[in-house]
């Protein structure tokens, strides 16, 4: 089987004009690339657009493709701009958008 490839570039462009029309201000969009091991996701968040506080179902990172953003997690403030990758801490957190902005979430589900 071959590998799926994503145009990361065509994904920013429409997450950010998806979440700008949403009326909660954020889009999601599973990228179907590691089958069961790995989850890659798209998010796009509309300025002032928020991930609201949940847990860390596994090991993840997350990359700031476009905008810029605040990952809020136990007790401390992560302010991210484009082009920044961090991992995201084993607590409950949340994120929020400064301007319009495109992340990429890739987790190693726990199990």
């Amino acid at each position: 089987m071959d590998p799926v490839m994503h145009d990361l570039t065509l994904l920013t462009t429409w997450l950010m004009n998806e979440a700008a029309v949403e009326p909660s201000g954020r889009v999601v969009k599973p990228l179907d690339a590691f089958g069961d091991r790995v989850r890659v996701v798209g998010i796009g968040l509309a300025a002032g657009g928020t991930l609201p506080e949940h847990d860390n179902p596994g090991d993840a990172t997350l990359q700031v493709l476009a905008g810029s953003v605040t990952l809020f997690a136990d007790g401390h403030e992560f302010p991210l701009a484009a082009g920044r990758l961090m991992p995201i801490p084993q607590a409950r957190h949340r994120v929020e958008a400064h301007e319009a902005s495109a992340l990429l979430l890739t987790q190693v589900p726990r199990g």
